[in-house]
């Protein structure tokens, strides 16, 4: 019997263990015992075991012949990811049985060492393989984890689950299709916002989302015991509710933010260069896909493009104010103020460059139409605009010269 303690085991640390590995790929009723009474006697144990053995399920079982460099490398880095283990506890090494072909083994240990390497985007990857639906749609759409599309054809839509994730859509209780507890987890809804419209998103956590115009949020109907993740795309406010033993990371395709109770707004949209995170209350880690991190602190805004952060001062009601309603902007750049409407309605927008250099202050109503609001800008900028189809044009007035 394996007497090894695994309280404080993390997946990682499960998939560099040898009798973890073989249990799971030789299963025997000892080993099956064991694990199970493991999992029944540590809550958070068993989540780390459920992850382990999703990565390792996820394994392809080809083989192939790695070449003498290949080998050489591969067990150099599986010496050193053991060092680093294996500090103040028990070593262990990954050893495999004769009876599974050395080079099949070299394979599967240079597949658990990517997937360790990758273990903390582990779930973005299940998140991002949620593909959103081809066909856009001009109401606010929720897709249930059995592809059911709820239409949300109200103006104003509130989506709230309480804490066993029974949903509620505008009061209006939503079937689930009795999805199991064990099940919830790994069940994946996504909200879709179009282009105009806006959302409010409340989690079984208690935590509870503003979701700005052309935007999706993957989530999941109940999080797990260990950490809670959603993916974002587009623009989203978060209050999040204190969970110290489980930290709330939002996924974008670029960077990460990690939380544990607080409030803030993500802005990741895809025909954009530039992802943005600007703290109101409390702190986030932020950590890009190319592992730059950094601490920020109330009013602070992070941008990140092209590989490279950028971190300053702003006021945040200029970067939150949507979700109100309305747009604040001070000594904005009228391209910018531009830009933003066309993303919020879905227009393309197309300006002079002799309006670059124009800047302006004041406050959009968002729940006008976007020709109201370019009208109103008018009374600020000296501009004339033409309409063709999804195109605005925008243009300067030209003065008349003697």
């Amino acid at each position: 019997m394996n007497q090894i303690n695994y309280t404080n085991y993390t997946s990682e640390q499960l998939l560099l263990d040898e009798y973890f590995v073989s249990s799971h790929l030789n299963p025997t009723s000892e080993s099956t015992e064991f694990w199970g009474n493991v999992s029944l006697s540590n809550d958070t144990l068993a989540s780390e075991i459920q992850q382990a053995s999703h990565i390792l399920e996820s394994i392809p079982q080809n083989q192939y012949q790695l070449t003498f460099d290949e080998e050489e490398n591969l067990w150099d880095n599986i010496q050193l990811k053991n060092k680093l283990n294996s500090q103040n506890r028990q070593r262990t090494r990954i050893i495999y049985y004769s009876s599974v072909a050395a080079s099949f083994a070299l394979i599967l240990i240079s597949t658990i060492l990517y997937a360790i390497n990758n273990s903390k985007h582990a779930n973005l990857s299940a998140l991002e393989k949620i593909e959103k639906p081809l066909i856009e749609s001009q109401n606010v759409e929720l897709i249930l984890s059995d592809q059911k599309v709820l239409a949300i054809t109200e103006d104003k839509s509130e989506l709230k689950y309480n804490k066993e994730g029974l949903l509620k859509v505008n009061s209006k209780i939503v079937d689930s299709k009795g999805i199991s507890n064990e099940d919830q987890s790994l069940a994946y809804n996504q909200l879709i916002v179009p282009s105009g419209k806006r959302s409010t998103l409340n989690l079984s956590d208690g935590s509870k989302i503003w979701v700005n115009a052309n935007s999706r949020v993957v989530y999941p109907v109940i999080f797990d015991q260990s950490k809670r993740e959603i993916y974002v795309e587009g623009e989203v406010f978060l209050e999040v509710s204190p969970d110290k033993n489980r930290p709330f990371i939002v996924k974008t395709k670029t960077l990460d933010v990690n939380v544990l109770g607080t409030s803030f707004n993500v802005s990741a949209y895809e025909n954009q260069s530039r992802t943005s995170v600007v703290l109101v209350t409390g702190s986030v880690n932020v950590k890009t896909k190319k592992n730059q991190t950094k601490k920020l602190k109330p009013n602070e805004m992070y941008q990140y493009a092209d590989g490279r952060g950028r971190l300053r001062k702003v006021n945040v009601q200029n970067y939150i104010s949507w979700k109100d309603g309305a747009y604040i902007f001070e000594k904005e750049n009228f391209v910018t103020i531009l830009n933003k409407l066309g993303s919020y309605y879905g227009k393309e927008i197309v300006i002079d460059k002799a309006l670059v250099d124009v800047y302006c202050s004041g406050t959009l109503n968002l729940k006008d139409d976007i020709t109201m609001l370019l009208n109103g800008l008018k009374n600020v900028v000296s501009f004339t605009y033409q309409i063709n189809g999804n195109q605005i044009n925008v243009l300067p007035i030209k003065s008349n010269s003697l």
